[in-house]
């Protein structure tokens, strides 16, 4: 069996359910990379939508989006039972 250098797994919902994680989280995330805020009211309405226009509508420069994913990463990491 061959040894296998990495894993790539798919968050959408198929293999682990982290959008509550995520509901939780991004409103602080959005505060401090100083993006847009998603309200209840919001979901729907990106519910469908392209990543490229979630973060477009979000109004994420994409220079910042490494530092958002590693900081989004070591939060996550650090809630492993979630």
């Amino acid at each position: 069996m061959p040894a296998y250098k990495l894993a790539i797994f798919d968050l959408d919902g198929t293999l682990s359910d982290s959008l509550p994680w995520f509901r939780g989280v991004v409103n602080s995330f959005a505060d401090k990379h100083r993006f847009r805020r998603i309200e209840d009211g919001d979901v729907e309405m990106l519910r469908g939508k392209s990543s490229r226009e979630i973060i477009a509508w979000l109004e994420v420069p994409f220079w910042r989006m490494p530092l958002i994913a590693a900081d989004m990463r070591r939060l996550k990491s650090q809630n492993k039972t979630d």
